[in-house]
């Protein structure tokens, strides 16, 4: 979720949801490690809101091998969520 960034480094519940800039400081630092954590056929699922820019999370996933389907979009509130998932492109029937 968009936070100030100050929010991150606060600890306790608030540093739970906190995202700072774009509310993707954290996702961003986690991303390059994906392909390492995740087994061959491991599939990561992340929830998004509109701000996340989940489109460019795809672009960045898709240049370390994985490829994005949008599961389900829907509206909460003022907040637009969707739930992606990535697997890596070389495994076949990971898109299903």
């Amino acid at each position: 979720v968009p936070t100030p960034s100050s929010e991150i480094k606060e600890g306790g519940l608030a540093a739970a949801w906190a995202g700072g800039s774009r509310g993707r400081e954290v996702l961003d630092r986690l991303l390059p490690s994906i392909p390492s954590i995740l087994s061959d056929k491991g599939v990561l699922y992340l929830v998004t809101v509109e701000e996340n820019d989940p489109e460019e999370i795809s672009h960045i996933m898709a240049k370390y091998g994985f490829e994005s389907k949008e599961v389900v979009k829907r509206r909460a509130a003022n907040e637009g969520l969707a739930i992606y998932r990535y697997a890596r492109a070389t495994i076949k029937g990971n898109n299903e």
